[in-house]
């Protein structure tokens, strides 16, 4: 309950008070409430000492967490970059405006596959062309990738870096985005995508998307829609026994080192800037 309830109430508009942490009253005032808290969830004794409580309950000092309320909301206003590196920007939101008109609203649909044995392929009525995607995050790299197999031969593939501090769903979700570009700019009337992240496939089932590389990707397959072509996409799973999906993964693990390529990708999660703000904050 406090870190659905009490949490928000006492961090709301943190970015316009916080300044009044600073004086000795307000914190007084505020480690009484949140010591109530921190001794139930832990069940400690009367006389503990609130930084042991807070340790041992999980809890973050509330005047630091309203700092960090603070500083994340001026990061995600993009009034402070001080948190990000040089060569990286905050990834943002798609705004309402910027969404698509309802009577132009689509919704991207997926189906899970069990296996892709032959069998399958023809109850399913499949087409030749298959196009397997897949994300990686390995120390010091993230990469997207992307293999196209056409009669269970590969005809093309492709290994995109992006920046090191993005999530392995940023790269499943813009693997999935030069997939269908691909595609776009290809002559194939049906196409299949196999993707093993169900998250990334269920957030371009949503008609309203507020990842902008998810937008991006819905835009590209109302314009292939709109040509008459169909996209079909599958989720499959990540240990399946295929050689296009062991190639995909291959591939992405196999993503060239940072310090060796030039950004392509480098909008940063909201979680990185959150971690960072909140490790300087702790260091305090």
């Amino acid at each position: 309950m406090y870190f659905v309830v009490i949490d928000p109430i006492v961090t709301y508009a943190a970015s316009a008070w916080h300044y009044a942490t600073m004086l000795q009253t307000v914190r007084n005032r505020l480690e009484t409430l949140q010591r109530c808290f921190a001794l139930k969830i832990c069940k400690a004794y009367r006389m503990s000492l609130l930084t042991s409580v807070t340790v041992l309950s999980g809890t973050l000092l509330v005047d630091l967490k309203i700092r960090v309320s603070a500083l994340l909301f001026q990061a995600k206003k993009g009034n402070s970059a001080d948190f990000l590196p040089q060569d990286g920007t905050m990834q943002q939101k798609v705004s309402h405006l910027d969404l698509s008109h309802p009577a132009e609203l689509i919704k991207t649909e997926f189906e899970f596959l069990e296996n892709l044995e032959s069998e399958t392929v023809k109850s399913q009525n499949l087409a030749e062309a298959f196009i397997y995607t897949d994300g990686s995050k390995i120390v010091g790299q993230v990469a997207a990738a992307f293999t196209w197999w056409d009669q269970n031969k590969e005809t093309s593939n492709s290994t995109l870096n992006l920046h090191p501090s993005c999530t392995v769903f940023q790269s499943e979700l813009y693997a999935l985005l030069k997939a269908v570009n691909i595609v776009k700019d290809n002559s194939e009337t049906i196409f299949n995508i196999m993707n093993d992240m169900q998250s990334a496939l269920e957030l371009l089932s949503n008609p309203k998307p507020y990842h902008h590389l998810a937008k991006q990707t819905q835009e590209c397959i109302r314009d292939i829609s709109a040509e008459g072509r169909r996209e079909c996409l599958f989720w499959i799973r990540a240990n399946i026994d295929k050689a296009g999906k062991q190639r995909a993964d291959e591939l992405a693990k196999q993503g060239a080192p940072w310090d060796q390529i030039t950004a392509i990708y480098h909008k940063l999660p909201v979680s990185f800037v959150k971690r960072k703000i909140r490790q300087k904050s702790v260091r305090i």
